[in-house]
């Protein structure tokens, strides 16, 4: 019981942080996305 218990924190760890990359990231690109559909239009 105690390995799952370690094994899955620092999944969690991991992920809280590369989900607030992956937002920021999201973000920038749809920014960007919309900026050059303006443009085109």
């Amino acid at each position: 019981m105690g390995v799952p218990v370690m094994k899955e924190h620092p999944v969690i760890v991991l992920s809280s942080s590369f989900s607030a990359k992956s937002i920021m990231l999201h973000f920038y690109t749809w920014q960007k996305y919309k900026n050059e559909k303006r443009a085109t239009r």
